[in-house]
Parts: C-alpha cells; sequence; structure tokens
C-alpha cells in the first residue's frame, strides 16, 4: 500500500509558530522511518495565498496547517481568510483530508480586549456588546467546523472544537526540546525574563507592574516585538508604563529575537514570567521549559496544565495579580533550593514531552480522521 502524503502548511515568515512547525515535520519524518509508518511528510509550504498551485503537483492526502487568526488577516470578518481559503482548498482537492493545528481557540465567551487599545477602545467596546454573536460563528463553526480534523494544545479546548461542528480534535501539548548542557544548579543573576511578541493576552504591563515592587538591583528583559499592528497601542502603553514607575534603568525591551540568542537571556535569568491573561497554549513557555528555566506562571487554567503533567514544572501567582506576582518573585529569588526544583522538574517535563513524542501522537490523530468532508 502506498504511504499516505502528509503536507504541512506553516503561514509565517518567522517566529514561534514557523519554528515550532519546522521542528515537528522533522521530528515526523525520523518517527515514521524509525517505525515503518504508512505516512510520508512532504516539504512545507510557507506561504498559504500560492499553496493551490503548489498542491497541485503534490496532491496529497492530508493537508495540515498551522493555524493562528492573525497570519490569516485578522479575526475580524471580511477581513479573516481562512474559510473562504479553505472552500478554495477543497474544491481543488475535494479527496485530501483537511486538519489543522489550532494555535489560537476562541471560545463562546470571548471578548474583545478593550484595556490598551488606545483610539480602538470605544469600537471594540461596541462590538463587544452589538457584534460578537454575529463575529462567533466565524471563529468556531466557520473555522473549525469546516475542517476534519484539530489538534488543540489544552484538553479543556477539545469541547471547543467539537460543539463547532469538527468531528476529531485531539490534546497535543506543545512540544518541548530540550537543551543539552543546561547549568541547573548555579546561582544566577537577579533578572526576570518575559519571552513573547506584546499583546495585552501576554500581560508584560503585569510583569512591569509587579517590578515596581521589587528591589531596585532586579532586571526585567521583555523579549519580544510587535507582530500585528493592533498590539501597538498596547505596546506604547507598555513603554508609557516603565516611564511612569521611574523603571527606565531596569527594563530592557529586546525587539524580536531570533532562537539562537535565547540561549544567553536563559542563562542569565534567574526566572522567567509567564503572565498570561489568555492562552491556548504557549511556544514561548514550552522553550523556557526546555531550557530548564524557573518559571512563575499566572494560574490561568492552560497554565495549571503543564503542573497537571508534571509536578513541580512551574510556579504560580494570581492571574492579572501584580502585587501577588511580586510577592511570588520576592519568594522564589529568596529561595534557591526552591529554584533549583523547578529547573529540575521544567528539564522533567523536556523530557517527557519531546519532539518525538509528541510526533507520535500527531500519527495517532493521523489514523483517527474520518473521510474529508463534502462541499
Amino acid at each position: 500500500m502506498n504511504a499516505k502524503k502528509i503536507l504541512w502548511i506553516i503561514p509565517e515568515k518567522k517566529g514561534g509558530i514557523r519554528w515550532y512547525g519546522d521542528a515537528l515535520t522533522s521530528a515526523l519524518r525520523k518517527q515514521i522511518k524509525n517505525s515503518n509508518g504508512d505516512f510520508e511528510i512532504l516539504d512545507p509550504i510557507y506561504f498559504y495565498e500560492d499553496a493551490i498551485t503548489k498542491l497541485r503537483d503534490l496532491n496529497p492526502d492530508v493537508i495540515h496547517i498551522q493555524h493562528e487568526f492573525g497570519v490569516f488577516g485578522s479575526k475580524v470578518p471580511g477581513l479573516y481568510r481562512f474559510p473562504k481559503w479553505i472552500s478554495q482548498v477543497r474544491s481543488a482537492f475535494p479527496k485530501s483530508r483537511i486538519v489543522a493545528t489550532a494555535h489560537t481557540v476562541l471560545d463562546k465567551n470571548y471578548k474583545y480586549p478593550i484595556a490598551g487599545r488606545g483610539w480602538q477602545t470605544p469600537l471594540r467596546w461596541l462590538v463587544n456588546q452589538f457584534a460578537l454573536p454575529f463575529f462567533r460563528p466565524f471563529w468556531t463553526e466557520r473555522t473549525w467546523g469546516i475542517l476534519d480534523g484539530v489538534v488543540v494544545h489544552s484538553p479543556h479546548l477539545v469541547n471547543t472544537i467539537r460543539e463547532s461542528g469538527c468531528p476529531t480534535a485531539k490534546s497535543i501539548p506543545l512540544f518541548v526540546s530540550p537543551s543539552p548542557q543546561v547549568d541547573l544548579e548555579t546561582p544566577r543573576q537577579k533578572k526576570l525574563l518575559v519571552l513573547g511578541y506584546f499583546s495585552l493576552e501576554k500581560g508584560q504591563d503585569i510583569a512591569i507592574q509587579a517590578l515596581a515592587h521589587l528591589t531596585a538591583d532586579t532586571q526585567l528583559i521583555l523579549a519580544g516585538g510587535l507582530r500585528r499592528n493592533a498590539d501597538r497601542p498596547y505596546f506604547e502603553k507598555c513603554k508609557r508604563l516603565i516611564n511612569e514607575l521611574n523603571l527606565s534603568d531596569q527594563v530592557s525591551i529586546t525587539g524580536y529575537v531570533d532562537r539562537d540568542q535565547f540561549d544567553q537571556l536563559y542563562e542569565e535569568a534567574a526566572l522567567v514570567i509567564a503572565p498570561f491573561r489568555e492562552s491556548s497554549g504557549s511556544g514561548s513557555l514550552s522553550h523556557a521549559l526546555a531550557h530548564g528555566t524557573a518559571i512563575l506562571a499566572s494560574d490561568i487554567l492552560i497554565n495549571q496544565e503543564y503542573e497537571s503533567l508534571v509536578k513541580g514544572c512551574l510556579a504560580f501567582f494570581k492571574s492579572e495579580d501584580s502585587k501577588d506576582c511580586a510577592h511570588q518573585i520576592q519568594l522564589l529569588l529568596k529561595n534557591s533550593p526552591k529554584l533549583i526544583a523547578l529547573r529540575k522538574a521544567a528539564r522533567d517535563y523536556a523530557e517527557a514531552w519531546n519532539p518525538d513524542q509528541v510526533a507520535k501522537s500527531y500519527l495517532e490523530f493521523y489514523d483517527t480522521i474520518e473521510n474529508p468532508k463534502t462541499l
């Protein structure tokens, strides 16, 4: 029997999704080779706009899309290009199964963030009050319901996918690729590290406000830049907050960081802060676990799920509470044995959910997908 051809579409020029997709396709090839599986992983396509033309020569059995709302235009109906594009793919390849990894899932309770959005604030308020019943089907039924299968990074997101009309949904954690030769026990400088693009959901402002309650020799590195122009008001708000709190000498904003620059940041940081207000699964958090870094995270449900998989791999503070964040930072910086225990548990997590293990879960997922939907 001929091997089933799997084609990944990774629509990002650079960033976490691009890195994740490239690394996992390599792990899938390795897993198939070692297990003599009946799949073949084709070379990924990176620009979805011209993907249909390229797909004609490849004729894949499974088309696997790395989905993020921002890379398909916007969440806003009319600007959001994903549903129309999938319809074109279906027409061109009616026998292919079309699946996605959902890097962001918006459930029925989602509302547009308002704080820190500048001139957009009144418009977002109006949308939340009057337009969300019209918008939500675009984010659910017309995103996940038109697919044959969806991978999410958290068990509590599976029902949202199924309620959207997708027949197959599977929770697979983000893989963690352990970095070699990490020193887990040597004391580190009083540097705090926040990873990721600036957005209200990421919560950089919470870490900035927490820093105001800490000693003057504590440094905060905000490792990231802007991914979307819509987040610029929030980015400017964070910069104003730094100035208003007289923290300019304690805070560094790096802008976009290449992956080969992260090692030094991790080696210098005593603690990674993950102050997320919302998350559907974080590549930056997985990357920090891979480096055996002590992590203090907000206690939102998806962060607690890491702890449920490997006990002790994260410490927590109350979500959106900058004072509690500062308090927990103080406790951890004074407790070297606790920091070392967090680092070791982070490495345990990385070993448990390495790329090979996650690749196995993806191959099992492909085997569960039913026949492709009809137009």
